[in-house]
């Protein structure tokens, strides 16, 4: 059988150039697709769905198309390990950005240029991965020293917000009559509750009892509510 696979980091992404390039393919070689998996999906691991369902129906002698290595992925280890699986399997692997190779007739020496090309090539890619977010955390670091703020905006949580949320999250009031008691809306109390609730998950966690515990070296001790301060 002959698949045709492409992938897009987002769904907003068009993946008409993707197609193009493999009907030429098709037509030069006179050949048709069984299927055309699409994956849109920023994964640099094969855990793509489409991907996935493609490689459950492979067997050995199928051809598999590929515009380009970037399409398959970019994390270097992962694309070696992929591509040498694929081709011990028997598959006939296509990737048509690298046309020297597609125009070797003999398979050893096709299979033998194919596997220096490809660790070039996924070496590449990982550099590339490597260099931005190198280029990520220093534009972040520029930032900083220019007085920038990161991370996520700060809320001016209400006067002792953290008391109430208690009695939310224990069913004593709800969050009507949260917003009632703190004279806000409903929108804004929701808010509070996850802006409050992403911070915390910062510090503490749960422990087995349902109680936040605060993550101090790896040891937690337990805090619970002190109906008594309400």
């Amino acid at each position: 059988m002959i698949f045709g696979y492409t992938r897009v980091s987002t769904r907003s992404q068009d993946q008409g150039r993707q197609f193009m390039i493999l009907n030429e393919f098709a037509d030069r070689r006179k050949l048709q697709y069984d299927q055309i998996y699409v994956d849109k999906d920023q994964s640099s691991n094969f855990d793509r769905e489409a991907y996935q369902k493609m490689r459950s129906r492979l067997r050995p002698g199928d051809v598999v198309v590929i515009t380009e290595l970037s399409r398959l992925g970019r994390d270097y280890s992962e694309i070696v390990k992929e591509y040498a699986a694929l081709i011990e399997f028997g598959i006939d692997l296509h990737l048509l950005d690298l046309p020297l190779v597609e125009d070797i007739a003999d398979p050893l020496i096709k299979k033998m240029v194919h596997d220096i090309v490809i660790r070039i090539f996924s070496f590449q890619a990982q550099r590339e991965k490597e260099n931005i977010r190198a280029r990520v955390k220093e534009g972040l670091k520029k930032a900083k020293l220019n007085g920038a703020k990161l991370g996520r905006p700060s809320i001016q949580l209400p006067k002792n917000f953290d008391r109430y949320y208690e009695r939310w999250k224990n069913d004593e009031i709800t969050v009507t009559e949260l917003a009632k008691i703190l004279e806000k809306s409903r929108a804004q109390v929701y808010r509070y509750i996850k802006y409050y609730e992403d911070g915390r998950k910062e510090q503490e966690q749960l422990n087995i009892d349902g109680h936040w515990v605060p993550v101090v070296e790896g040891e937690h001790k337990a805090k619970k509510y002190d109906k008594s301060k309400e």
